[in-house]
């Protein structure tokens, strides 16, 4: 990889045609940049069951999350708090 581009990272949104992980992961990596914030296109955030399955999948190609998209929060502070 590029040092030139090491760090620098991308909204997975920009990507919102591809609608798998593997074939966002692969899109990503020809870019060159290793850093991403990922958008609920790639991964529904209130399905905690498979956060960790996607996580490893971009620990495994090298490819960090620093954020997570725009996520609307209820007022309903237990809803937006799940156990």
């Amino acid at each position: 990889m590029s040092s030139k581009v090491n760090g620098l990272g991308v909204q997975s949104y920009c990507y919102r045609g591809i609608k798998t992980v593997p074939g966002l992961i692969a899109a990503v990596k020809e870019t060159g940049v290793d850093c991403i914030e990922l958008c609920g296109v790639h991964i529904d955030f209130a399905q905690r069951e498979q956060h960790a399955g996607v996580i490893e999948q971009f620990r495994q190609a090298g490819i960090r999350i620093v954020s997570i998209g725009v996520n609307g929060i209820s007022g309903d502070e237990a809803a937006a708090r799940p156990s």
